[in-house]
């Protein structure tokens, strides 16, 4: 689906966004987080808060499951 799509795309590749502390998805600075697990998310994945919040978003909607 399209935010598959445009989320295996991304700015830049995984081990230059974690070696740069950015956001493998959009690029900008990948530094804070709200809680451990989306800092450990940032480790599998390299993207921001942002990007996080703005797929397991897309996931739950997608899925039917109320936030």
């Amino acid at each position: 689906d399209k935010i598959h799509v445009e989320h295996a795309l991304g700015s830049m590749k995984r081990s230059e966004a974690l070696q740069k502390n950015k956001c493998q998805m959009c690029g900008k600075d990948a530094s804070s987080f709200n809680d451990d697990a989306s800092k450990k998310e940032y480790l599998l994945t390299a993207w921001c808060q942002s990007c996080q919040d703005e797929y397991w978003n897309y996931e739950a909607s997608a899925s039917g499951v109320d936030e």
